[in-house]
């Protein structure tokens, strides 16, 4: 009877041995997992940032679409300015004025589209991390005093990631004056 018990005992690795074999496995599995996600990243982009910055973008697209709105519905007060204002570069520059002083970081401001590298993007206002992770985003002068809102007289400066949060500017390098 011992004899039996033993032999069953004995063709059971040891449990140490099962764990190394289980934690082998576990380590090939997250290796596998590594590499494909760095070979979807370099022929597509980083997925999941892709994912967050896609559904970031569909909520500032909504946002858009409000601000627009609003922005062809004037308050009594701005309806009297902008039918002062003869020109429409004034006007525009009236209007990118209100935005800029009432649109909070990371608030849909505008959109880029670039054709030739196939982007088009709701731009938020600001630059940090947070403004980043949305789409492309405005610099303030805040951070260079020598740009100008979108809309105003000036240099406007815009910021993308080129590699994460939908890679706006991926291939920035392809385009030519």
């Amino acid at each position: 009877m011992s004899e039996i018990l033993h032999s069953e005992r004995s063709s059971k690795p040891p449990r140490g041995r099962r764990l190394a074999k289980a934690l082998a496995w576990t380590l090939l599995t997250l290796g596998v997992l590594a590499l494909a996600d760095a070979g979807v990243t370099m022929i597509w982009q980083e997925p999941f940032s892709a994912i967050y910055a896609s559904l970031q973008q569909q909520s500032l697209e909504g946002q858009l679409s409000r601000v627009q709105v609003a922005s062809e519905d004037p308050k009594l007060k701005e309806r009297i300015i902008l039918e002062r204002l003869r020109d429409r570069r004034h006007r525009v520059s009236f209007l990118a004025r209100r935005m800029e002083r009432q649109r909070p970081d990371g608030s849909a401001v505008g959109r880029i589209r670039i054709p030739a590298i196939k982007a088009s993007f709701v731009l938020v206002n600001g630059t940090g991390t947070s403004e980043l992770e949305k789409g492309p985003g405005i610099y303030s002068k805040a951070v260079f005093p020598s740009v100008t809102f979108p809309g105003l007289p000036g240099t406007t400066a815009i910021a993308g990631h080129r590699t994460t949060w939908l890679e706006p500017f991926r291939h920035i390098d392809e385009l030519h004056k």
